[in-house]
């Protein structure tokens, strides 16, 4: 089950980069300003639009993750009891490059804009608040 799950996100993430990177290229080949600064309305709004010209329903639970990076655990660790809901658990580990720490926010949610903002905006803050990173979110296509 958890290999299965692992698979998804890869999926989804790869799916999605790749949407991302053609809306990207649009943009520049339109002279058009490039993707907005990552945490805002506008990213969200861009990211939004992304998953929905790839097929998602809007208005379906789908698993959305959110990424948090900090200098330390204790840091991170602080970031995920402060980042956690019920709807959306977090989690520590290290991050990719080896050197810094992943405080994961992942659940199940509707992904509407003002769902999206508002946990956008509050992780952002928590990143902020405890000298950390808000990497914006992704989430799986579902239809």
């Amino acid at each position: 089950m958890l290999l299965v799950r692992i698979l998804f996100v890869v999926i989804g993430t790869l799916a999605l980069l790749g949407v991302l990177r053609g809306l990207r290229r649009k943009h520049a080949q339109k002279n058009e300003a490039p993707a907005a600064p990552i945490g805002s309305l506008e990213a969200d709004r861009q990211t939004l639009g992304a998953l929905r010209d790839a097929g998602a329903d809007l208005t379906k639970p789908t698993e959305v993750n959110f990424y948090l990076y900090f200098p330390t655990q204790a840091a991170a660790a602080d970031a995920a009891s402060q980042a956690q809901t019920p709807e959306l658990p977090a989690r520590v580990m290290p991050a990719a490059d080896g050197k810094a720490w992943l405080c994961f926010v992942s659940g199940t949610m509707v992904p509407s804009e003002s769902a999206i903002r508002a946990a956008s905006a509050r992780l952002q803050a928590v990143a902020n608040a405890l000298g950390g990173d808000y990497d914006g979110w992704q989430a799986a296509v579902s239809q």
